[in-house]
């Protein structure tokens, strides 16, 4: 039996939704998207400011997007949201689940009652204690994911799941058949990105660093005094259309101040890598192929930056064909990227 589920993606600046059927046996089907931006002081930095406001965005954007169901799974705010690697001695998931605030106390910046806390398992292993489970435990902050659940209900939409955003990056990009070795998807947003790093389409480790395209609009404003539309039009500009020697001395000056700040991000991608293969010398084999995904991964130079440093291929992924599209739907490849992530949080429901 088939089922619809719409995934809302609540970003920096902007709210992405998409439709999406799911039945079993086939793959799913994206039936409806819509987006629309959030206004300035009302979401900062994924904290709900104006609840009341928010709510009634909310209502607007439902029937405008003129969506067939009120069941939605949404994400926790990256900057709520913390992961850390954990191995268990093998034991049912219950005990591992009830046992996850004693492990994760003093390991995580917020008290864990303070905290829904979940565990999920990527490999069973052995070690001199006997057989083991490593995974990944998440934690999201209580009172955001309360706050955002309250919303989501008084907006009358009828929410089924909170999820992690690299989960439903996971989804949504590993369904593309990269799923040979072990593959690094650097997922670029406007104020964080998010680095999953997967073998055979299982993540096994994730970071979130937060900084992304918006880094670059806030050197500009400050390096060349320029207000935060000016910068985002210059990154623009100077993004579609690159070039190693600008024409003036103004582009110039915002040219190096640009790559200035993406050899920051790079440097912070390749210790994120660097420190993954490290710790897992169990792993056969090492980071294979990078992903390089989302809105700040457009940039100018950042791919070719990327493979300089970790020697191994960087493809710049568009589109989604993990996925089809309702009959008559046309959505170009950029914007299927920019819905990746509604997409792929619809995807983790199950059928």
């Amino acid at each position: 039996m088939a089922t619809r589920i719409v995934g809302i993606n609540i970003g920096f600046s902007t709210i992405r939704a998409a439709q999406v059927r799911l039945a079993q046996g086939k793959r799913p089907l994206v039936e409806k998207i819509h987006e629309t931006p959030i206004p300035p002081g009302m979401v900062e930095f994924g904290d709900i400011k104006d609840q009341i406001g928010f709510t009634q965005l909310l209502k607007t954007f439902w029937v405008e997007a003129g969506f067939d169901t009120r069941r939605v799974v949404m994400a926790a705010g990256s900057l709520h949201v913390f992961s850390r690697e954990l191995t268990v001695p093998k034991m049912s998931m219950q005990r591992v689940r009830e046992s996850l605030p004693f492990l994760m106390q003093g390991v995580l910046p917020v008290p864990t009652d303070e905290l829904y806390i979940d565990f999920y398992p990527s490999q069973e292993l052995a070690d001199e204690t006997g057989p083991t489970i490593r995974g990944l435990a998440v934690a999201a902050e209580r009172s955001h994911v309360d706050t955002l659940v309250a919303c989501m209900s008084n907006a009358k939409l009828k929410p089924v799941g909170v999820d992690f955003i690299p989960f439903a990056l996971t989804r949504a990009r590993f369904n593309l058949g990269n799923s040979g070795g072990t593959v690094a998807l650097v997922d670029v947003g406007a104020g964080a990105t998010n680095i999953i790093i997967a073998s055979d389409i299982v993540p096994l480790f994730v970071r979130i660093i937060t900084s992304g395209g918006q880094d670059i609009d806030r050197a500009l404003v400050l390096g060349l005094n320029l207000t935060p539309e000016e910068a985002a039009k210059t990154k623009l500009r100077l993004t579609q259309k690159p070039s190693d020697s600008p024409d003036n001395s103004q582009d110039l000056a915002a040219w190096k101040i640009m790559q200035s700040a993406m050899q920051d991000f790079v440097s912070g991608v390749k210790n994120t890598i660097d420190y993954f293969e490290q710790a897992h010398p169990d792993l056969a084999g090492k980071v294979s192929q990078v992903l390089l995904t989302g809105g700040g991964s457009q940039l100018a130079g950042i791919g070719p930056a990327l493979e300089a440093v970790l020697h191994v291929p960087v493809t710049l992924d568009g589109g989604l064909t993990g996925v089809e599209l309702l009959a008559g739907l046309e959505i170009p490849d950029e914007k299927m990227s920019q819905m990746a992530i509604a997409i792929g949080l619809a995807m983790g429901v199950s059928k």
